[in-house]
């Protein structure tokens, strides 16, 4: 039988309303030195909002479950995405001044210094599509789906997770020369007599380029973009005729005797089975295609050498048969404007609310605030209902002791007290044999510029 004691004064957040304010060690947003898109400012690479993990179930039940306990849940904690900025942080903005200070010439360390010290912070960015414009770091309470398993997003470690890679079947080349920061408009034109289908791609990247800031121009614009596509695919079909074969499938011995029984060997007869084969048409497909999309841009147009400035390429060769249109539709999907390719994606799990071991809080129906104030309860958790653990106490500490039930299914069961602190006095709450009420484990986070 173990016993855990857990002390959550020096476990928890300091006393007093974690606010995003109280920085710690990480802010929540990553700037980083892109020199092709701008050589003396830091450019925004993730941040903004955090999320339960979206590749992780369970850590979405989790947060659902959580917000369903709660005895008044807020504005904030039914948010999906929360962010400690009081506006949208854009991917691949230039980060022209903090609190400001104009930070030319910034490092990476420095910027996540001035964020980390404690008080508001505020940003002067500038993006292509939106211009210059502010965000603040300011007191946003963090939500319950978050304090209740004692995540602290400003002290955690948050991890980079790499988006989805392309396969072998791609190819992307880009001039890392030209000022694409400075390229705010496009325009395309069309290099085939498959204007439709060729029409319905362009929309595709079109929304690729206007998502990063981008307009479309038809009279002067920076960049140009333009589709080449080929096809070839072939389809035989080959008549197999019907052959039909006698197959050994088996014998039968019958034994032969003579006089008073002597034994004269045996007679084997075989078995044949008529196996019919062929009598059907054979299809066989082969199908090639390639699609290439160009950028180029516009002002060097005229020039000897073709300006290109980001490629990609797309061949596909498989003996099958496919669709053709669904395969460039699928492959225009990979078109990013450069900057995209820089984005981050960023995963954190961490807990230090436990009941038991490694066994969330929440896991046994109870939900505190960052000061450990009981904020919801489940009605049907064996602790609560046995201790008497009620909405406002404030836990102080846990004593906890694990067995086995004895009956034949050994149950895993826990016992032991809850120390709280009830309107000013310190109150001891005892439970028995009580069993776990979810499963959840601990919850993962995501933070970035992905989404649901």
């Amino acid at each position: 039988m173990k016993t855990l004691r857990l002390l959550f004064i020096a476990l928890f957040f300091a006393a007093g309303s974690l606010t995003a304010s109280a920085a710690g060690n990480t802010p929540v947003i990553g700037a980083a030195r892109i020199r092709w898109w701008d050589a003396d400012y830091l450019t925004i690479t993730w941040g903004g909002s955090i999320t339960p993990y979206w590749g992780d179930k369970t850590s979405r039940d989790a947060r659902s479950y959580i917000i369903s306990l709660l005895d008044d849940p807020s504005t904030t904690d039914n948010v999906l995405f929360w962010t400690p900025w009081d506006s949208a942080i854009y991917l691949g903005s230039r980060v022209l001044a903090v609190d400001g200070q104009n930070a030319r010439g910034w490092s990476e360390d420095r910027f996540n210094d001035a964020l980390a010290s404690p008080g508001r912070h505020t940003l002067t960015l500038d993006h292509v599509g939106t211009g210059v414009y502010e965000a603040t770091l300011g007191y946003s309470t963090i939500p319950a789906w978050m304090t209740a398993g004692g995540f602290n997003p400003f002290s955690c470690k948050w991890t980079t997770k790499p988006y989805n890679t392309m396969s072998d079947r791609f190819k992307v080349r880009m001039d890392k020369e030209v000022a694409w920061r400075t390229f705010k408009t496009y325009d395309y034109y069309f290099s085939s007599d498959d204007v439709l289908a060729d029409k319905e791609l362009f929309e595709t990247i079109q929304k690729k380029l206007e998502d990063n800031g981008l307009k479309r121009d038809t009279e002067n614009p920076d960049v140009v973009f333009t589709i080449i596509k080929d096809a070839n695919q072939s389809i035989d079909y080959t008549y197999v005729p019907e052959t039909r074969e006698q197959v050994q499938t088996g014998s039968t011995s019958t034994p032969i005797y003579g006089y008073k029984g002597t034994y004269l060997g045996s007679v084997t007869k075989n078995k044949y089975e008529t196996v019919t084969s062929g009598g059907y048409t054979q299809k066989t497909a082969s199908t090639q295609a390639y699609l290439e999309v160009n950028f180029m841009e516009t002002k060097r147009l005229g020039e000897k050498t073709l300006p290109l400035i980001w490629q990609l390429k797309y061949n596909y060769r498989e003996q099958t048969e496919a669709n053709v249109d669904q395969l460039y539709e699928a492959a225009v999907t990979w078109v990013q404007w450069p900057i995209k390719t820089v984005a981050q994606e960023k995963t954190s799990s961490s807990c230090t609310r436990y009941f038991y071991d490694d066994i969330p809080l929440y896991d046994f129906g109870i939900v505190l605030d960052a000061d450990a104030v009981v904020v919801g309860l489940d009605k049907n958790s064996d602790v609560v209902k046995k201790s008497g653990l009620r909405i406002g106490d404030r836990i102080v500490g846990i004593d906890v002791k694990q067995s086995h039930s004895l009956d034949k299914y050994r149950r895993t069961i826990y016992s032991g007290t809850i120390n709280v602190d009830r309107n000013g006095s310190q109150t001891k709450l005892g439970f028995s044999k009580c069993r776990r009420t979810k499963f959840f484990g601990k919850m993962s986070f995501a933070a970035g510029n992905a989404t649901l």
